[in-house]
């Protein structure tokens, strides 16, 4: 659940079809990797309040897929693992229009690798 400022400063919020209302709090500090809630789309933050306050803007709404990334390098290799298990930019199931790392990059195998050990780490898993 987003955390947004304003109003509901301080809350987390939930979007249901007719309204925004305040929810219980949920903490989100750090880089953060995450999703719209519909699941079409996979970010990245250095500062999850600011995104989602700005995707609420927009009439959408995010959610944490993992919080507290130790690194911006990893940061990239964690959304791009999610990317990934999604098809890819331009798949059938996500908007994105580009990678996190681009494929042709020559690290890219290894910054997948590194992530995806990171993510096995802290007991995440990936779908």
């Amino acid at each position: 659940l987003p955390i947004v400022p304003g109003s509901y400063a301080g809350k987390a919020v939930v979007s249901t079809a007719k309204a925004v209302r305040p929810a219980k709090v949920i903490a989100q500090t750090g880089r953060v990797v995450y999703e719209s809630v519909e699941g079409n789309y996979v970010g990245m933050t250095t500062n999850y309040v600011s995104r989602a306050t700005y995707w609420l803007k927009h009439n959408r709404v995010i959610r944490p897929l993992v919080s507290n990334v130790p690194v911006n390098v990893l940061l990239r290799g964690v959304e791009q693992v999610f990317i990934d298990a999604r098809g890819g930019p331009k798949g059938p199931l996500l908007v994105n229009k580009i990678n996190s790392i681009a494929r042709s990059v020559t690290k890219y195998r290894e910054a997948i690798d590194i992530a995806k050990d990171f993510l096995n780490r802290i007991d995440v898993i990936i779908k």
